[in-house]
């Protein structure tokens, strides 16, 4: 992954063979996988609250 992040300009284009029209920039799928890692991470510490009775 940091390879590809050293190697292409955050406002680089994507291309995949099997999706012609997408037309995601890297700054746009590393800010998407940000996002996501943030949105599953609370949901694990809303689950671990609900289980060990503890906030924070």
């Amino acid at each position: 992954m940091k390879e590809v992040i050293a190697t292409h300009s955050l406002d680089e284009v994507g291309k995949h063979p099997d999706f012609g029209s997408a037309q995601a920039t890297l700054r746009w799928m590393l800010i998407y996988m940000v996002e996501e890692t943030a949105g599953h991470v609370g949901d694990l510490d809303t689950r671990r609250e609900v289980l060990d009775s503890e906030k924070g």
